[in-house]
C-alpha cells in the first residue's frame, strides 16, 4: 500500500479507548482504525455528495419542465 504518514491529534479519552480495542484484539494498531474511520467517514461522505449530486439533476429537471409549461402558456 502506497501511503505517507500524517500526524494526528486526539482527546486523551479517544487514544485510551483505542488503545482498549487493540488490547481485546479487534484491531491489531492505532493506524489501523483510523484508516477504518477516515476510509468510512470518505465513503459516507460520497454517498452524501452523489445524493445532492441527484437533488440538483432533478431540480433542473423540473426547472425545465416550468419552462417549457411557460412557454407553452405563450402560445
Amino acid at each position: 500500500m502506497n501511503s505517507e504518514r500524517l500526524t494526528v491529534r486526539l482527546p486523551k479519552l479517544q487514544i485510551q479507548t483505542m488503545d482498549m480495542l487493540i488490547q481485546w484484539g479487534q484491531f491489531s494498531t492505532r493506524s489501523e482504525i483510523i484508516r477504518l474511520a477516515v476510509r468510512d467517514f470518505i465513503n459516507e461522505q460520497s454517498e452524501n455528495v452523489a445524493d445532492h449530486i441527484k437533488k440538483m439533476q432533478r431540480l433542473e429537471e423540473l426547472k425545465e419542465s416550468l419552462d417549457y409549461l411557460d412557454e407553452f402558456k405563450e402560445k
